[in-house]
């Protein structure tokens, strides 16, 4: 029996997702397919377009066997940590034997080799980074630009684009962990993952979001999501779905005005209101992706504004918006870079929690359960205290509440937590 592994966020599954899984499947020969997923705030900094086991069900619906929660902490952060925690939620089930991503480009050995770089990071490549770095780059274009000295142009073309990056990443956390599990690129032949437009039959999900949020109507993504999907975004439309990232804004004012970021008058030289610190330990550049920057020129704008014109106000050509927006989510939280360091150097994963899975998929389930490195969580009422009380768990309970906290807030739907929540069986 084999299994392959996707890393992904279906937010929401559509056509092309059904591609690449049927693609994985047909490359691998794989008896099964499961999910790392993302719940309900995504790389980007955002908050998913409906909530975590909604998303998990109709991805299993949809042909994957089984879903599995990416945390919170890792879900919300750059490529690299988000690649790597995924990579190592995949090893610790201790039965995958392939993870399928995506690419541009269809290069894998020069995907090969630069994830080797990255991996060993020789003397000359770490100097020239540093001193990109400290010349003003940021991270993102300082490694693409030392990377291109290596490489040449070609590196140069492929270094730039979402998906090969997220390529290079996968391979590069395989290396670093001395994987089993085989990489298997697939080659994205259809919309741009950040596309906006709509297209035929296969879009991005970007393009799906925004085709939503500017028609104000679903009927217009029928051809392009399964019609699982579509059936349930119909019949869950304006009750607990769609969610956008200014739903997040009255989170990101009243944390501001319970800190020292916001003077209610959106005075730059006004007195800080409150200096209120509910738990006694944020400064602010203490919070993960939070830049001193950032953070100064957040007390300069006014208080009651919408997250999205914050985050355009504090993008730069060093902070990019994604950056930014997962600066805002980590402030909004609370989450500390001492806390992700901390986490991180655990071995990133704690536990495999089990969002959704199929009748049929128990033979896999079994041999994950008899193999996995980590706690396996189907029913919270039955782990370990010592896994509820970790930090990891902290912030995916917080992530729940505070996603189903704003959909009650839009639409009036009370969502059960994750520990009422009953784990969704297709």
């Amino acid at each position: 029996m084999s299994t392959v592994g996707i890393i992904a966020e279906y937010n929401p599954f559509h056509n092309g997702h059904m591609l690449h899984l049927n693609r994985a499947k047909e490359l691998t020969g794989a008896d099964h397919a499961l999910s790392v997923m993302s719940g309900n705030f995504l790389q980007r900094g955002l908050p998913a377009f409906c909530d975590k086991y909604s998303r998990a069900f109709l991805a299993v619906s949809c042909g994957l066997d089984a879903v599995f929660e990416l945390p919170f902490i890792y879900a919300v952060s750059g490529a690299g940590e988000f690649a790597a925690a995924g990579i190592s939620l995949l090893n610790s089930l201790g039965a995958v034997d392939y993870v399928a991503f995506g690419a541009e480009d269809n290069a894998p050995e020069l995907f090969d080799e630069i994830s080797q770089l990255m991996t060993e990071e020789p003397e000359e490549y770490s100097l020239r980074l540093k001193s990109l770095l400290k010349s003003g780059h940021s991270f993102a274009s300082a490694r693409a630009a030392a990377l291109s000295e290596v490489f040449g142009d070609t590196c140069a073309a492929i270094i730039n684009k979402p998906n090969n990056i997220l390529a290079i990443e996968y391979c590069t956390a395989l290396k670093k962990t001395g994987s089993h599990i085989k990489p298997v690129i697939i080659t994205r032949k259809y919309s741009d993952y950040n596309s906006t437009e709509l297209n035929p039959a296969v879009s991005s999900a970007s393009a799906i979001n925004r085709a939503i949020y500017d028609s104000g109507s679903y009927s217009n993504i029928k051809g392009n999501v399964p019609e699982a999907v579509y059936s349930f975004i119909a019949d869950n439309f304006n009750r607990r779905l769609p969610v956008y990232h200014d739903d997040m804004s009255q989170l990101l004012q009243h944390k501001r005005l319970f800190s020292n970021t916001a003077d209610p008058n959106g005075n730059p030289n006004g007195k800080k209101y409150g200096n209120i610190n509910p738990n006694g330990k944020y400064t602010g550049t203490e919070i993960y992706d939070m830049s001193t920057e950032i953070e100064n020129r957040l007390k300069k704008l006014p208080v009651n504004d919408t997250i999205s014109n914050v985050a355009g106000a504090l993008k730069t050509r060093n902070y990019t918006y994604t950056r930014v927006c997962r600066a805002l989510v980590h402030y909004i939280f609370g989450v500390t870079g001492e806390e992700f360091q901390r986490e991180k150097a655990d071995g990133y994963i704690r536990y495999a929690r089990l969002l959704s899975f199929r009748k049929d998929s128990g033979a896999m389930l079994k041999e994950i359960k008899s193999k996995a490195t980590v706690p396996v969580i189907t029913k919270m009422a039955d782990t370990a205290p010592e896994i509820i009380g970790s930090l990891q768990m902290k912030y995916d309970l917080m992530a729940t509440n505070i996603y189903n906290n704003m959909i009650y807030n839009k639409f009036g739907e009370i969502l059960p937590n994750d520990f009422t929540a009953n784990i969704p069986i297709y």
